[in-house]
């Protein structure tokens, strides 16, 4: 076993950290300037014993993330911030994403960057989401990474950071894990933006204007706003969030103590490894049922109901439009699947693609978001009509959220999403307007997809 296969088990935290400390010092030792610019430096310890979620449960308040996977055994937890990529607007986005690209490639290691953008840009952001800004990734000082039975911890720095610091953050560095997620105070008050009659007037305009062929389809979505007597734990409500939502993608990105955005979204917006791409579409909605026999019936009134199956189709097309001038060899199931989640099922279209080499994911960001799934079609009427009626900011609900390394990058849209900020949390959801759509079933929609968050948080 070479040393840097070598497992180290969790009882022996001394060694882990000098350990780490260690590989950390010969990979400075060893870097290469490029061109005046700070270089990204990772060293990675195999721990015994080590589980991410717990492992992030335990740390102390700051800036903090988590990540896990919607169809593969893999998880990261990270905290603190050695180098981030941020600007207020998303104009800067291409410019920040190439920085990031330029530090990835010279990296002395493999390191990872994760975050998000806006659903769209505004002159002004919304209190709430300033710490998130126009985007932001975030390369963490410290990783926890889960991968089937294998789990690393590892430390990032720039070449330009004081090693003396880091030393100190390493010596400082907790393996407490906390298995049982932190008590969250019962909330006291619901505030639904827009409350019921007011979402019925918009909802009634949407539903007006595509009868009348101005448009096919508007996403509109709505704010559940639930008031804590004290800051419930980001990560608490992350852990509950988990236990009552399966198949989805889970994270939290915690910026500062005081604000984070929590989700578990089950639309993945694009996978890349290398120059393969693989995306889907998803739309159309069912509960489930009590019974195997009624799941399957529930399943089959998905399929056979024309207005579903439209929807689902609109979100298809749009994806085979927005990368019909980016890809190679793009294939589609030839017919829909159901995703069955905890609570509801949807159709789901599956794409496989080949991606050409001047292809990056500043371009597969800015063709494919935001989807038909959160917008509507066509777009640019859709995205008018949503700026005009829904009386919030998305921020980051709704949006790519993800993570970038080297060769690869996995975005979610992270939609069935809520923003903690303070003592405060504003669940986001949304529900697809169609020729057909009916008001009041829409805004149950709405309430059967924000029960993933609701189901375990209670009214005194």
């Amino acid at each position: 076993m070479t040393p840097e296969t070598e497992r180290l088990p969790i009882i022996n935290p001394e060694r882990i950290r000098r350990v780490l400390a260690d590989r950390l010092r010969q990979r400075l030792g060893g870097f290469v300037s490029t061109m005046g610019q700070p270089v990204l430096l990772r060293a990675e310890v195999l721990v015994d014993g080590l589980s991410a979620l717990p492992w992030l449960a335990a740390q102390p308040l700051g800036p903090r993330g988590y990540w896990s996977d919607r169809d593969q055994p893999f998880e990261l937890a990270g905290i603190g911030r050695a180098d981030m990529i941020a600007a207020p607007s998303l104009s800067n986005l291409e410019d920040g994403l190439s920085q990031l690209y330029l530090r990835l490639e010279s990296a002395a290691g493999a390191p990872r960057y994760f975050g998000g953008l806006r659903f769209r840009d505004r002159t002004a952001l919304a209190r709430e989401w300033e710490p998130f800004m126009g985007f932001r990734f975030v390369l963490p000082r410290f990783e926890v990474v889960q991968r089937d039975d294998v789990t690393v911890l590892a430390c990032n720095m720039r070449s330009d950071d004081a090693i003396e610091d880091v030393d100190r953050e390493i010596a400082k560095l907790d393996f407490l894990m906390r298995s049982e997620p932190r008590e969250i105070p019962f909330w006291q008050r619901r505030v639904d933006l827009p409350d019921r009659s007011e979402w019925n007037e918009l909802a009634g305009e949407v539903i007006t204007r595509i009868g009348d062929g101005e448009m096919d389809k508007v996403v509109l979505a709505r704010r559940v706003s639930l008031a804590f007597p004290e800051p419930p734990d980001a990560i608490a409500i992350l852990q509950q969030l988990k236990a009552n939502s399966h198949s989805s993608f889970h994270f939290c990105f915690q910026p500062d103590r005081d604000s984070a955005f929590i989700g578990a979204s089950p639309e993945r917006l694009y996978r890349r490894d290398g120059n393969r791409l693989r995306t889907e579409a998803i739309a159309g909605t069912r509960l489930r049922g009590q019974t195997k026999i009624e799941d399957e019936m529930l399943a089959c009134s998905l399929f056979s109901e024309a207005k579903e199956r439209g929807e689902q189709q609109n979100v298809v097309d749009d994806i085979e439009q927005s990368l019909a001038d980016l890809v190679l060899d793009m294939a589609r199931d030839p017919e829909p699947d159901i995703l069955v989640l905890q609570r509801v099922q949807h159709l789901i279209t599956r794409f496989r693609a080949v991606m050409p080499p001047f292809v990056g994911d500043s371009d597969l960001l800015r063709a494919m978001h935001p989807t038909a799934a959160v917008a509507g079609t066509p777009p640019e009427k859709a995205m008018g009509i949503i700026r005009r009626l829904e009386p919030f900011d998305r921020g980051f609900y709704a949006a790519p959220m993800g993570w970038i390394e080297r060769d690869a990058a996995q975005f979610a849209v992270a939609i069935r999403s809520g923003l903690l900020s303070c003592s405060d949390l504003h669940l986001f959801s949304g529900a697809g307007i169609v020729d057909g759509s009916k008001s009041d079933d829409e805004w149950e929609e709405v309430e059967y997809k924000i029960q993933d968050f609701l189901s375990f948080l209670q009214s005194a």
